[in-house]
């Protein structure tokens, strides 16, 4: 890291009426603004007390108090005050009392400030030519990158990455990932390289912004403010006059972190509608160059060229040009000693200011080592030597090497069928990462309806069906959500109501853990209203004395209850269930995902791995797989808006009343919560309704034989459970599950219902 740099520590609009702390280098500093608007970054540490400046308060006179004991700084770092004894001069009361400014200006939307002692002796802040000028319009963005700011800079800092990474082909060349001819022309405060190239534009409206091989023109600046990049394209094509334009303005937070800045500008499509896609487009490329720069190492990159490092003409070139400005802030004794440097937990970190020249003396805390010109050990740039590839002969044919990938990095190239143009454009609007579960989608269903190519209208289908069943709107111009009447069900039909007692007449429900508890009470009742129900567990021998019972207690035929042995963590049972309940009654409505393993009951560091894991797979994943297959087999029903099928899940009053050792039960049963909520959202305009159900303490087998056993378990249950009882399975649990599968609760998605006697209260 350098001083004696004009750094960009933040955009205009963000520095209000209200001090804002940034860090910069590793030095914590406070910007503010004067009452005339001036802008001003003075150290935020305190020197009295080391308390954070940013905190106090800002008056109108321009100081900044600290916020422990009140003292005032202005934006010069003079102490104005100290409140306790303000009829005193403050050197009086406080000798020394000041702290470190930066030199600061207001420039292009920027709060550029020169950390360093020596604003003067730094490189000038350059022209931005396009600000002010109502011909350019322009967006912004500014996110951090957890990499080192050279790091930062050089993925970026070549030709060769541009189709390597971002598939940016140079059109025209034999090899169209070597770089075109450029020539880089440096200076003591920066560089340029101009390139003129044949590539292809991208596709969807920015296929539309030049002919097909039409060269473009491309300029890259860099200049040492700002550690600025400039890039430029003729977008249009030479002579066209249409540019592409965006300066990247790299801030050193510290050794392992950088604030990136953008400011994209362009002089066509000026419409503001545009400024999405623009700002999309560019950040696509910045965002496919921050995963290279976070992923290298080591994670702080070395504070110059590596002399046993191996450079090569076309990637390097630029890169090495970059280290000669680098080598030069270094000869002038400006670079920061990072191997000096303290930890921020047990240093203060200062970078000098102006201040300490005129008063040398006198200061609370140092400032950071610097490496002095004599002490240099590395080498120069200009030492370093790489292979001067044109001027020997190719033994190698052109195409040499050229294979296809087994994993393609560009999403488009996953495709397998033929895309019509618009459909791949469409594609492409989509984040990268999931580029590819779209094609492989759209891929499935062409094949599924016997085509091998992928159109718009396929796209759009898709979109109707996953995306929340949007449909056009009343003028062809927008998608709006497709809104249907709610469906009669077969009871109404008939215009039975529920006083014969068979509401879920013709309904088929599979309740996993259905064999006992409160599964098994839920079952019992469903059936009573009329409901075919599969039940589930893991025993062969207990499940068909439960189906016995079942019967029994329902007073129903043998033939509307079944039972199935599963495991309900197989994916492959989970399946077979849903075949065997369709094969048996001939479709599915509702599904219980009720098996549940409650753990151990051991604090969390005694938890077995073993045991937490199967905590989560049964609460968890059980419940996921059982959504998963329900869910399959209601689409392949047809299952469309207004259709009521019905999920329900099982949480715990444990997840509100939290009780101890039950870390991995809450944790699972909280996870079921989320599932329900996403997973309702997805499907809610398929028709498929996803519910939690949330019970207190029931009165079921295990349950009463614990409370024998353990009198106080009884009792503190009994304290919890407001209405003066404990849970009914079949009259509590089964009711609330009745009337999440009926037809009165068609309107109830999403949300878990509390069935708890007033536990959670």
């Amino acid at each position: 890291m350098y001083i004696n740099v004009w750094y960009v520590a933040g955009f205009s609009k963000d520095l209000t009426n209200e001090p804002i702390k940034v860090t910069m280098l590793g030095a914590d500093l406070v910007l503010f603004r004067e009452m005339d608007g001036t802008p001003r970054c003075i150290s935020n540490v305190c020197p009295h007390r080391g308390s954070s400046l940013a905190d106090g308060i800002l008056y109108k006179d321009g100081t900044l108090s600290c916020p422990f004991h009140g003292y005032r700084f202005n934006g010069h770092g003079k102490c104005t005050l100290v409140p306790s004894r303000r009829d005193h001069e403050v050197q009086v009361v406080a000798p020394g009392m000041r702290t470190d400014a930066y030199a600061t200006i207001e420039k292009y939307g920027l709060i550029w400030v020169c950390l360093g002692d020596d604003p003067d002796a730094a490189s000038p802040i350059f022209d931005m030519p396009e600000w002010d000028d109502d011909q350019w319009c322009y967006t912004t963005n500014e996110e951090i990158w957890e990499a080192d700011y050279h790091t930062c800079k050089f993925t970026n800092l070549d030709y060769v990455h541009l189709p390597v990474v971002h598939g940016i082909m140079f059109q025209g060349n034999e090899n169209p990932v070597q770089a075109p001819e450029h020539k880089i022309t440096a200076t003591e405060h920066g560089y340029q390289s101009v390139m003129r190239v044949n590539s292809s534009p991208s596709a969807g409206v920015w296929k539309e912004m030049r002919e097909e091989g039409a060269k473009v023109e491309s300029i890259m600046k860099y200049f040492v403010p700002g550690f600025t990049l400039r890039g430029q394209v003729e977008i249009g094509g030479i002579g066209s006059g249409e540019f592409n334009i965006f300066y990247e303005f790299t801030t050193p937070i510290d050794e392992s972190r950088t604030m990136m800045r953008h400011i994209f500008l362009r002089n066509y499509r000026m419409e503001e509608d545009f400024n999405t896609e623009h700002t999309r487009r560019n950040l696509q490329n910045i965002h496919q160059d921050k995963v290279l720069a976070e992923s290298q190492r080591p994670l702080v990159a070395p504070t110059g060229p590596n002399p046993n490092g191996i450079y090569t003409h076309d990637e390097d070139g630029i890169m090495l040009t970059y280290w000669g400005l680098m080598e030069n802030l270094r000869n002038k004794g400006w670079q920061i000693d990072r191997s000096k440097l303290q930890a921020p937990d047990k240093a203060v970190r200062i970078i000098p200011s102006p201040s300490r020249k005129e008063h040398k003396d006198g200061w609370v805390y140092k400032t950071m080592p610097l490496i002095a010109p004599e002490d240099i050990t590395a080498p120069s740039v200009k030492d370093l030597k790489f292979v001067d590839i044109d001027s020997i002969e190719p033994t190698r044919p052109k195409d040499y090497g050229k294979s296809e990938p087994v994993i393609p990095r560009d999403a488009k190239s996953n495709a397998t069928l033929e895309w019509e143009d618009a459909a791949l454009a469409l594609v492409e609007k989509a984040p990268g990462f999931v580029q590819p579960m779209i094609i492989k989608n759209a891929e499935k269903a062409a094949k599924a309806d016997g085509s091998n190519f992928v159109s718009v209208k396929l796209m759009e289908e898709l979109q109707e069906k996953h995306g929340g069943g949007a449909a056009a709107s009343s003028d062809g111009s927008e998608p709006k959500p497709k809104m249907a009447k709610r469906k009669l069900s077969k009871h109404e039909k008939e215009g039975l109501g529920m006083e014969n007692g068979k509401e879920l007449d013709g309904k088929v429900v599979i309740v996993t853990g259905g064999t006992m508890g409160i599964g098994f009470g839920m079952a019992t009742r469903l059936a009573k209203y009329g409901a075919k129900v599969v039940i589930t567990s893991r025993n062969n021998d207990t499940g068909e004395a439960a189906l016995g019972r079942l019967r029994e207690a329902a007073g129903c035929v043998a033939d509307d209850v079944a039972y199935f042995k599963m495991d309900i963590i197989s994916e492959t049972d989970n399946e077979d269930l849903v075949n065997f309940t369709v094969e048996k009654f001939g479709r599915l409505d509702s599904i219980i995902n009720n098996a549940v393993f409650p753990g151990d009951f051991q604090l969390l560091a005694d938890e077995s791995l073993e045991s937490f894991q199967q905590v989560i797979n049964t609460n968890v994943t059980g419940t996921y797989l059982g959504m998963k297959f329900a869910i399959k087999q209601f689409l392949a029903q047809g299952a469309e808006t207004g259709d009521n099928y019905s999920i329900i899940n099982i949480s715990s009053g444990a997840t509100r009343d939290t009780g101890m050792r039950m870390a991995p039960y809450i944790a699972s049963k909280l996870a079921v919560e989320g599932l329900t909520q996403a997973a309702a959202l997805e499907y809610s305009r398929q028709g498929i309704r996803i519910n939690t159900l949330l019970f207190g303490m029931f009165e079921t087998e295990k349950a009463l034989e614990m409370m024998k056993a353990m009198p106080m378990i009884e009792e503190k249950g009994a304290a919890k459970h407001h209405v003066g009882r404990f849970g009914d399975p079949e009259h509590d649990a089964g009711e609330a599950a009745t009337y999440l599968i009926s037809e009165r609760s068609s309107f109830i998605t999403g949300t878990t219902v509390h069935v708890d006697g007033g536990m959670c209260l």
